[in-house]
This record gives C-alpha cells, sequence and structure tokens, in this order.
C-alpha cells in the first residue's frame, strides 16, 4: 500500500513542537519527517468543536485537490505505544476493499451500540468509534466528506456517522497523550480501556470471553495508568 500523504493538524505555532511531533510520528510509522506535512490553524473562534472539524475538512479538501489516494492523518496529542508501520496493515485493507476508514488508534463507546468486532484476521476488527487522532482515509471518502459543511457535530461523529466501513489494529497502537491529568491524558487511558470493555461485551455475548478481558483490564490498570503518565512526561506536548 502506498500512502500518499500524511498530514499533523495542530493549534500550536512553535516550529520546535512541530519538528518534534514530526520525528515522534516519523520513528512510529516508519517514514521520513519530512514526509509530514504540517496543518497549523490558529484556535476556532466558535469553539474547539468547529475548530477540530473544520481542520480535519481542510486536509479532506486537500486529498482531493491533489488526489491523494491514501493519507493518514494525525492530531498533534497522538502517542504511538508501538511502531504501525504500512506494511502492518497493507494486507488486510488489500483484502478487505470496503474499507473507508482505518484506525491506528480510537475510541469506542462502551454504552453505545457501537461495535467492535472480530474479522477474519487476527488483530484486526471492525469497528464503530470515536476520535480521530489517528486514522487512514482513501479518496472516495474525503471526497464525500468534504463535500459536506459543519453541522455542528464533533467531528469523530461526523466521520462515523457518514461513514459504514471501518476497521482499526487491536490492541490499538495510537493513543492520545498530553500533559498529565488533562483530557487528553483522560482520553488515552479510556481509548485503551474501552477497546477492552467493548470487545468483552460484543453481541453474542461470550461469558467467558467478556470474563477474561474484564478481569485482564482490571489487573493491567496501574500498567496502563504508568505507561500513559511516562508519555507525559517524556513526549512534548501541544500548549
Amino acid at each position: 500500500m502506498k500512502i500518499d500523504h500524511i498530514a499533523l493538524i495542530t493549534t500550536d505555532p512553535d516550529p520546535g513542537f512541530h519538528n518534534q511531533k514530526r520525528k515522534d510520528i516519523a520513528r512510529a510509522i516508519q517514514v521520513q519527517p519530512h514526509d509530514i506535512t504540517i496543518y497549523h490553524s490558529d484556535r476556532h473562534p466558535e469553539g474547539t468543536m468547529r475548530g477540530c472539524f473544520e481542520s480535519h475538512h481542510h486536509v479532506w479538501q486537500q486529498c482531493v485537490k491533489y488526489g491523494y489516494q491514501n493519507t493518514l492523518i494525525f492530531e498533534d496529542d497522538v502517542v504511538f505505544l508501538k511502531p504501525v508501520p504500512a506494511t502492518l496493515y497493507a494486507d488486510f485493507l488489500h483484502t478487505h476493499p470496503d474499507w473507508e476508514i482505518f484506525y491506528l488508534g480510537h475510541r469506542p463507546i462502551i454504552w453505545d451500540t457501537r461495535l467492535v468486532r472480530k474479522t477474519d484476521t487476527p488483530g484486526f476488527v471492525e469497528v464503530r468509534t470515536n476520535d480521530t487522532h489517528a486514522y487512514l482515509i482513501k479518496l472516495e471518502v474525503a471526497t464525500k466528506l468534504a463535500a459536506i459543511p459543519w453541522e455542528n457535530s464533533h467531528v469523530d461523529i461526523f466521520l462515523r456517522e457518514r461513514t459504514s466501513t471501518s476497521y482499526a489494529k487491536f490492541p490499538m497502537r495510537a493513543i492520545q497523550n498530553g500533559r498529565f491529568l488533562t483530557n487528553s491524558f483522560f482520553n488515552g487511558l479510556s481509548e485503551r480501556n474501552s477497546q477492552y470493555i467493548r470487545y468483552a461485551l460484543q453481541k453474542p455475548l461470550n461469558p467467558f470471553r467478556a470474563l477474561g478481558y474484564l478481569v485482564g483490564m482490571i489487573v493491567v490498570q496501574p500498567w496502563l495508568f504508568a505507561t500513559s503518565t511516562w508519555f507525559c512526561f517524556t513526549r512534548k506536548h501541544p500548549r
């Protein structure tokens, strides 16, 4: 699979942050830092919900303008738990040409009916999910989304409701992570937990699978908190 474009969305104007974040992402997805395009914008006067949507919408428009077939889009609070090169998921997407969005990280909503469901390939799941900090989008989907104006909706919900077939790596390899005890920090913990909770509670319910995942999740809580905290203090975060 050829990745035509890699976008990093940020409101932080600091070139030093841009360069460090490029290096971090490049190391994780195994490209060169100069392969990543910075999409900087000022904070939107109508608030973060509108601003986040417009930032992603602008990237989709650029995909259409330049004909980028496959685009990776990252938000500036993304942190990688493990490397995730394109070779890791290229074969899977080749055998699942119905894909519209592929999430390197996401947040299943555990009280919703959205699914996390096994596919025929171990390590990959079908999802209806939230969060847009790390995803791959194909041109035909970007074209559809770029033509739709702001609908007073969060961009992750918009993306979920306007697409029908999404997949993700399981367990996920990219999470949100900001400064300690910020919303971004807690979102990252929620992402790491909710994928297991939602998978455990999938229908039809398998009580043994559910018990195994839920017990395992409880046991690893100190490790999840410790590693997310480590990222807080060892990564450069947006202002």
